[in-house]
């Protein structure tokens, strides 16, 4: 299985949030008013231990900090990334 995502929206509602899937348990919760991480996750949440997976994300991914700054240094951490 290969997943692939070009992240068609930047926002997530308050549902999103929520996470009943358990995405974003491992890594962080990804900001309400920026949802490029939380695209990035459900990839990683949706893949089996063999999978490979791609998503398209903006270059600000690498430089913002604060949830999403702890949530790549999560992924680096756990070789997600």
């Amino acid at each position: 299985m290969y997943p692939h995502s070009n992240k068609f929206l930047c926002l997530m509602d308050d549902n999103s949030i929520k996470d009943n899937y358990g995405r974003f348990q491992d890594f962080g919760i990804p900001p309400a008013k920026n949802g490029d991480y939380a695209f990035l996750l459900h990839i990683l949440k949706s893949l089996k231990s063999k999978d490979k997976g791609a998503c398209i994300l903006p270059h600000g991914v690498l430089f913002r900090g604060n949830a999403e700054g702890k949530i790549r240094m999560n992924l680096i951490r756990r070789g997600r990334a």
